[in-house]
């Protein structure tokens, strides 16, 4: 395991920003790897949601609005809420935009990323159903795009 200077050089280095804390996008990568090791994501067998569940989408900064909209433009079919009493399930979104400078992009190549992790939790059981994480680089519409890929694969499940 690496010592927290050398963590601390390493994300100097590569984001330009010394930080002693972790940062959004390690906090998301991590987050992705622990529903994968628990075995919680999309495809896990005898995971399915209801068709005409009603589901509150729960998410900062926004990020609520873009999978509101890309649930129904994938035609999920499920109904969203805006009253969290009256749903089903609760769809929890953690999303972070990276936005590099010109000059950054220019000289180094470096491109826009756009990182989210989804989870739906059954409100009556507290359990984790389905999860999803997505990490989108050099997308034009950074958070509609990522939220599409969310609710593609949240309709995977729904049945």
């Amino acid at each position: 395991m690496l010592d927290c200077t050398h963590e601390v050089t390493m994300a100097h280095e590569t984001k330009g920003v010394c930080e002693n804390h972790m940062s959004r996008p390690s906090f998301i990568t991590l987050l992705g790897a622990i529903l994968v090791a628990t075995g919680v994501f999309a495809g896990e067998a005898g995971k399915t949601i209801p068709a005409g569940s009603t589901i509150y989408v729960d998410a900062a900064d926004g990020f609520d609005v873009y999978m509101a909209a890309a649930i129904q433009k994938k035609k999920v079919p499920v109904s969203v809420v805006t009253d969290r009493e009256k749903a089903d399930y609760v769809l929890e979104a953690l999303a972070h935009h990276e936005e590099k400078g010109w000059a950054s992009k220019i000289f180094l190549g470096h491109r826009d990323s756009t990182d989210a992790t989804v989870r739906l939790i059954n409100i009556k059981t507290g359990d984790v159903v389905w999860a999803y994480a997505v990490h989108k680089k050099n997308s034009f519409r950074a958070n509609q795009s990522t939220a599409e890929a969310c609710a593609k694969h949240l309709k995977k499940v729904v049945r």
